[in-house]
C-alpha cells in the first residue's frame, strides 16, 4: 500500500496556486467526461475491440465493485500486464475507481520479472492475459502467486484463449457484477501509478507518479500541440510506458477524443490501420514515424492523408565537460565527432568552461550564470564583444587569452560592478 508520499510543501503551494495542480483525480475527470461523451468511441484495437465512453464506464464500475469487494483500498498497488488492447481501458479506470495505484508491467515480463517487480512495491492485484504470442500468463502467475505474499486476487483477460483454471475473467466479473455504488474517496496528490525504469543500469525501480503528476503533464501536451476533441491517436507504442499509457489513453481523454491502439507493429499494417481509423496524431518514438516515412518514400502511390502530426524524440547527445584531462589532439577529435554528429542530423548540447574549444563546432552559444541563461546567440557574435548583448558575455569575451584578458573585478565578483547585480559563475 503506497499512502505515505512526501511532496515538497512549498512547491506543492506554488503549483496549486499557479493552477498547475487542481483537486481533481483522473477517476474525477474521466467521469465528467463519460457522462458528456457516453455514446462517442473512446478506444479501439486493431483486434477488433470497440467501446465508447460509456461502454468503457459501465464495465469500469462493475470491475471496481469487484475489486473493492476482493479487499482492494485506496492506495493498494494493482499490476496490470497487457497487450496493446482495448481491454486496458477498463482495468485501468477501474483502478482509478477503487483509489488503487496502477502498477503497469510490460507484456514480456517472465515469472523472475514479476516476482521481484510486484513484491518491490508489494501488489495486491494482478490483471493479465489468459495467453498471448504463445506465453501462458495465466500459468506464470500462479506459478509465482506464492512467491509474492501480498498477492491475493488475480483476473484473467480470455481474449485470445479460454482460461484453463478456476481463476475469473475480466468479462465474467463485468457480467456478474453491479457497478460500484459509493465514490471511494481519493485525493489528487495521491499516487496514481507506477512505471518502471529499464533496468539498464541495475535492477528496474519504480517511478511514482500522483494524478496531478499526470493530469498536468497531458494537459501541457495536448494544448502545447493544439490538440481537439476531433483527433485520432494512433498508439503502437506499450502501455506500460508513458508514452502508450499517458499520451494515448490519458491525452485523448482528455480532450473527449478518440485512441487507436496498435498490438504489434508492422510498418504496411501501421499505414493500413491509420487510414483505416482516420488517425490524426501520435507520439510515439522515432524508429515507428521513420520506418513509416521510409515506407511511403518507397510507395509513391500510397500516402497518410488524415495524419498531420506525428512528435516524437531526435537523437540528441548531451556532452557534460567531455575534454578537460585531454590534450588538446584529443579534445579537438572528440568535438570533431561531436560535429560530424549534428551534420548527419543530430542534436548535440555541449556544457563546458572551455569557451574557445566550444567556439570552434558550436552553431550557437548559451551562456549560463548563475543557473540562469543570461545570453543565447550565434557563434558569429563572439567575433566582438559589441555584437554580444548582455554584459556578463562581454566579460567572458574579454577574459579569453587572445583577447584583453580581463578579470572581473573583485567588486564585480561581489556582485556590485555591473547593472545584473550578483556574483559571476
Amino acid at each position: 500500500m503506497i499512502t505515505d508520499l512526501k511532496i515538497n510543501e512549498e512547491k506543492k503551494k506554488e503549483y496549486y496556486e499557479k493552477g498547475y495542480w487542481t483537486h481533481d483525480t483522473i477517476r474525477d475527470v474521466w467521469e465528467r467526461q463519460a457522462r458528456a461523451n457516453a455514446d462517442k468511441e473512446y478506444v479501439a484495437d486493431d483486434q477488433g475491440c470497440r467501446m465508447t465512453y460509456g461502454e468503457v464506464d459501465d464495465a469500469a464500475s462493475r470491475l471496481a465493485a469487484w475489486l473493492v469487494s476482493q479487499g482492494i483500498k485506496p492506495g493498494d498497488v494493482v499490476t496490470l500486464q497487457f497487450p496493446n488492447w482495448a481491454e486496458f481501458t477498463i482495468a485501468y479506470v477501474a483502478c482509478f475507481k477503487t483509489g488503487a495505484v496502477i502498477q503497469s508491467l510490460a507484456r514480456n515480463f517472465n515469472g523472475a520479472d514479476l516476482t521481484y517487480a510486484m513484491n518491490l512495491v508489494e501488489s495486491r492485484a494482478y490483471i493479465g492475459p489468459t495467453s498471448f504470442h504463445g506465453v501462458d500468463y495465466e500459468q506464470q502467475i500462479l506459478d509465482i502467486a506464492g512467491d509474492i505474499p501480498t498477492l491475493k486476487v488475480i483476473a484473467l483477460v480470455d481474449k485470445k484463449a479460454p482460461k484453463q483454471t478456476d481463476l475469473p475473467t475480466v468479462a465474467e466479473i463485468v457480467a456478474t457484477t453491479e457497478p460500484l455504488a459509493e465514490k471511494v474517496p481519493v485525493e489528487s496528490d495521491q499516487v496514481a501509478c507506477l512505471l518502471s525504469t529499464s533496468g539498464t543500469t541495475g535492477k528496474p525501480k519504480e517511478v511514482m507518479l500522483t494524478h496531478n503528476n499526470i493530469l498536468f503533464s497531458e494537459r501541457v501536451f495536448v494544448e502545447g500541440l493544439e490538440r481537439t476533441a476531433d483527433d485520432v491517436m494512433w498508439m503502437p507504442a506499450p502501455l506500460n510506458h508513458a508514452v502508450g499509457f499517458f499520451h494515448g489513453l490519458v491525452a485523448p481523454m482528455l480532450l473527449g477524443g478518440r485512441s487507436v491502439l496498435m498490438q504489434d507493429f508492422a510498418v504496411k499494417d501501421a499505414i493500413d490501420l491509420i487510414n483505416a481509423e482516420g488517425a490524426t496524431w501520435s507520439m510515439c518514438s522515432t524508429p515507428f514515424i521513420y520506418d513509416i516515412v521510409k515506407y511511403l518514400d518507397a510507395h509513391p502511390d500510397e500516402s497518410l492523408p488524415t495524419y498531420v502530426l506525428h512528435s516524437c524524440g531526435g537523437k540528441l547527445i548531451i556532452a557534460d565537460e567531455p575534454t578537460p584531462g585531454l590534450d588538446l589532439s584529443l579534445a579537438q577529435a572528440a568535438l570533431a565527432d561531436f560535429r560530424a554528429f549534428a551534420d548527419a542530423g543530430g542534436g548535440v548540447m555541449l556544457i563546458t568552461h572551455d569557451i574557445e574549444l566550444a567556439l570552434t563546432v558550436a552553431d550557437r552559444v548559451a551562456v549560463f550564470r548563475d543557473g540562469t541563461v543570461v545570453e543565447e546567440t550565434a557563434v558569429a557574435n563572439f567575433a566582438s564583444p559589441d555584437t554580444l548583448a548582455h554584459p556578463f558575455s562581454r566579460e567572458l569575451w574579454h577574459a579569453l587569452p587572445e583577447h584583453d584578458f580581463v578579470v572581473p573585478s573583485a567588486s564585480q565578483l561581489a556582485g556590485q560592478g555591473d547593472e545584473e547585480g550578483g556574483p559571476h559563475a
